[in-house]
C-alpha cells in the first residue's frame, strides 16, 4: 500500500470592484479579493462575486487560478476520510 496519498487542489483568487453612479460619474471601488475552491473561470466568478457581494453592482476584474498539492498519510486518510458506495455516475481515481 502507497505510505502517501497525494491531491492537487486548484482555487481561484476573484478580485472585483463596486460600480457606483453618483451625480452622473461613474466611481469604482476594490473590494477586498477573496478566494474559493475550484478552477472558475471570469463568468463563473462574476456569478459567484455577485452572490458574495449581494446587494451590491460588482464587477469582475481579475481571475487567478492557482493549484497546490497536498498530501496525508494513507492510514490517516482512512480514519478521518468517509466512505462511500460506488455507483456507475461517480468518477473514482486511483
Amino acid at each position: 500500500m502507497r505510505k502517501f496519498i497525494t491531491k492537487a487542489v486548484k482555487s481561484t483568487t476573484i478580485s472585483s470592484q463596486e460600480i457606483t453612479i453618483e451625480n452622473g460619474n461613474v466611481t469604482s471601488v476594490p473590494l477586498e479579493d477573496f478566494t474559493v475552491l475550484g478552477d472558475y473561470d471570469v463568468d463563473r466568478a462574476d456569478r459567484v462575486a455577485k452572490k458574495h457581494y449581494k446587494g451590491k453592482n460588482v464587477v469582475v476584474t481579475g481571475v487567478e487560478v492557482s493549484e497546490r498539492l497536498y498530501r496525508m498519510e494513507t492510514e490517516k486518510f482512512l480514519e478521518l476520510a468517509e466512505e462511500v458506495e460506488k455507483n456507475d455516475t461517480m468518477e473514482v481515481t486511483k
